[in-house]
């Protein structure tokens, strides 16, 4: 059986050619962002300790090699690829050389949409399911200033 779309016909042998329409709309899981990863003492800005918190905040992507050079800045920045299903992480805590624990904060760049009451990318808080459940509007928020 022939479709016709535009001016090209696709056949059920064109396997290769991409129909679109709302019934063929694949919307993407996952966005890339760069996270920022505050708190960490000096000499845990190396590849290794970014990788491993990169994974826990969702996949690394990239270490930005300027983190080496750069110890006036307070930060760790590597690119992750996050689920937009999921809210974003906000902290960790982590074994430090002498055995104690610290905590490690998550700040984020470049966000496209994101909803500070529910802390999921894809949607505002005007679109937010909590926005309807009052007790949730009045709850301090976790993302933001």
């Amino acid at each position: 059986m022939a479709e016709s779309i535009g001016k090209e016909v696709l056949s059920d042998d064109d396997t290769d050619k991409l129909v679109i329409g709302i019934e063929n709309l694949d919307v993407t899981s996952t966005d890339i962002n760069l996270c920022l990863i505050h708190d960490l003492q000096v000499g845990a800005f190396i590849e290794g300790v970014g990788i491993l918190l990169g994974n826990y905040v969702g996949r690394f992507v990239e270490y930005d090699s300027s983190n080496k050079g750069a110890v006036w800045r307070p930060y760790m920045r590597i690119r992750v690829e996050v689920s937009v299903d999921d809210p974003l992480k906000t902290g960790r805590g982590i074994k430090i050389a002498n055995g104690a624990t610290a905590m490690v904060l998550f700040k984020y760049e470049r966000l496209n949409l994101f909803c500070f009451l529910c802390g999921r990318l894809g949607h505002t808080e005007s679109y937010c399911e909590l926005s309807l459940v009052e007790e949730e509007c009045s709850k301090p928020r976790k993302w933001g200033s």
